[in-house]
């Protein structure tokens, strides 16, 4: 693992002193690594410190843990000997409520799609396809704000939610919401944003029996509002968080204020740097960020400051599946060609928006004689040379040589059974995401697409990058 020499700035940052501190910064300047030289300086004044690290995924979790196991012992300090924690939210909350007695399996789609066909009214609610997406996810926002009664519904604004709410609309969604709450009583689960909020009701018991001196979050921006508060109350000396609004992959709804978190009065650390990717690169995303409707002037024009110069990333346009399959397999040839002319092996992440077509990018890879492992929450490693297939979801917060992002053709985004102000939010968002997946590349990024391209193409700056068809 490269040893990382830090900037003045971002020492500034570890050394920074508070019960809370927020971390802010573009995509590549060294929030993650931030927190992780803070939380090593903790644990060589205090090795009995008890820390959690709150990472986005599994992939993560794994990244983090390898790193800080390698740096502590150039401190002298095993990691098997410190009370370190690394887990997503879920997995700790889990945790912590099963070994409280409160557990329960999560729900399955097939529970809430049989709720829903037995519903029967004639409200425009019921028996339609976008408003049962759109109950789904009010559902998750009402939970994931910690809303426990209908007169804190009713009376709440509902940033972000896009499709307006009349009185009685809202009386409605509380209504079928309540009888989805008792169905998942009868069936002993909870649903995935109810982890937090009960986790919240017994947080005083968790914090008697599970004591957390420091608390650390990475990617805190995709963090629910619920459950920045589990966390802020489980925090008994320190709160570390690392955010960026401009990489928000889903739809929370918060403020620091009303999470609890103070960022005010020289709490806020700002790093402007970007050491991982190219200034091309950075452009290039940063033209398509441009186009957010939601983002804050603040957060839309960032600084960067590049460290390096490279090529200009390409922009490939494929007659079918079949000659995507065949381009993406010549790109990483080429990379590979001229990077053993060069004397190295990068590390090549091949980036899918569904899950499902992971195995078919990696059959397809074999096929041109190009071996492939697939990284999926625990499994693989992306910090060994080679072809690695993910999601997008999946790639946030990690990083590669080069990044292959495929797919990126007019059915990108998928915005079919949604409502119109749904269908705006969600395009938003998959920007972010297209965004973020930009941005894990540290020499060039490649976006291929076959037939007619993502709307999404359409709003990079043409200046930016060198466009083929094949």
């Amino acid at each position: 693992m490269v040893k990382v020499t830090l900037t003045p700035v971002q020492m500034d940052a570890v050394d920074s002193k508070g019960e809370h501190i927020l971390v802010k910064g573009v995509p590549g300047s060294g929030k993650t690594t931030v927190l992780m030289m803070k939380l090593q300086n903790i644990i060589e004044k205090d090795t009995d410190s008890k820390i959690l690290f709150i990472t986005y995924n599994k992939t993560l979790q794994s990244y983090i843990k390898e790193y800080l196991q390698e740096e502590l012992v150039g401190r002298g300090i095993r990691y098997d000997s410190t009370n370190i924690q690394i887990s997503t939210y879920h997995s700790w909350a889990r945790g912590i409520l099963s070994k409280l007695g409160y557990d329960k399996p999560p729900e399955q789609k097939a529970i809430f799609d049989a709720f829903y066909k037995g519903l029967t009214g004639t409200h425009r609610f019921y028996n339609n396809e976008k408003y049962k997406k759109f109950l789904i996810e009010e559902f998750n926002w009402i939970k994931n704000k910690g809303i426990q009664s209908f007169k804190e519904y009713k009376e709440i604004k509902r940033t972000g939610r896009g499709t307006a709410l009349q009185a009685a609309d809202r009386q409605k969604v509380y209504e079928i919401l309540e009888k989805w709450d008792a169905c998942l009583k009868r069936k002993n689960r909870y649903s995935w944003s109810d982890y937090a909020n009960v986790l919240n009701r017994h947080i005083k018991e968790a914090n008697e029996k599970f004591h957390y001196d420091y608390i650390f979050i990475d990617e805190a921006q995709d963090l629910a509002e619920i459950q920045l508060i589990t966390l802020r109350k489980s925090a008994h000396k320190g709160l570390v968080v690392a955010a960026d609004l401009g990489q928000k992959i889903y739809k929370t709804d918060f403020t620091w204020k009303s999470v609890g978190i103070n960022v005010l009065g020289g709490r806020t650390k700002v790093l402007n740097g970007a050491f991982r990717s190219t200034k091309e690169i950075m452009d290039l995303a940063n033209s398509l960020l441009q186009h957010d409707s939601t983002l804050s002037e603040e957060d839309l024009y960032q600084e960067y400051d590049a460290e390096k110069s490279g090529m200009l990333p390409s922009v490939l346009e494929a007659k079918s599946f079949k000659f995507e399959n065949n381009l993406v397999a010549e790109i990483i040839k080429e990379i590979q060609h001229q990077s053993k002319l060069d004397g190295w092996d990068p590390i090549i992440g091949v980036l899918v928006f569904e899950h499902y077509k992971l195995d078919n990018w990696r059959k397809s890879l074999y096929i041109n004689k190009l071996p492939s492992e697939i990284i999926h929450e625990d499994k693989g490693s992306v910090l060994t040379p080679g072809i690695k297939v993910l999601t997008m979801h999946g790639a946030k917060g990690l990083e590669f040589d080069y990044v292959i992002i495929t797919g990126l053709s007019e059915k990108f985004p998928y915005t079919k059974n949604l409502l119109d102000d749904e269908m705006k939010q969600n395009i938003d968002i998959y920007r972010r995401l297209l965004y973020v997946s930009m941005t894990r590349a540290k020499e060039n990024v490649y976006l291929t697409y076959k037939g007619k391209p993502s709307i999404y193409i359409g709003e990079l700056d043409k200046n930016l990058y060198e466009f083929y068809v094949v």
